[in-house]
């Protein structure tokens, strides 16, 4: 499936990025048509997001491939985000709940290929790195 990494100059995206130390601060699935992106917003929670008002958002964006199938990411829409998981992560503990979501644990959920006992402690920089080891590994 297709993923976009992203990030933005506002200041929740810098500190993300700060403590993942990673240079993206947030990832979501597009869609098959591409039209669109399912994406976990800390005010929102799980929704779908025009392509071109996610684009207008992020300072930068990179389009990402990772294994997974993005019609399961819209099973979750609807979904509060995840606000202890992310919690957690600052402080090495998971409290992930399994009816909540943030971006990166999304991904992880929808791609399948992270252990479901970590989903709560995936940041974007995970989602990137395992993204670049598959296109090595393709090609």
């Amino acid at each position: 499936m297709k993923i976009l990494a992203s990030r933005s100059n506002k200041i929740g995206s810098w500190l993300i990025r700060i403590a993942t130390w990673s240079r993206f601060s947030h990832v979501g699935v597009l869609t098959k048509d591409e039209n669109y992106v399912i994406e976990a917003l800390m005010f929102k929670g799980v929704v779908k997001t025009p392509i071109n008002e996610f684009m207008e958002r992020n300072s930068t964006v990179e389009l990402r491939e990772i294994k997974g199938d993005a019609l399961q990411a819209e099973r979750y829409l609807g979904c509060d985000y995840d606000w202890t998981a992310l919690a957690g992560i600052l402080i090495h503990r998971d409290w992930g709940k399994s009816y909540e979501w943030f971006c990166s644990e999304l991904i992880a959920k929808v791609s399948g290929i992270f252990d479901e006992k970590f989903l709560g402690r995936i940041t974007p920089q995970h989602i990137i790195m395992v993204s670049k080891l598959i296109k090595r590994l393709k090609g």
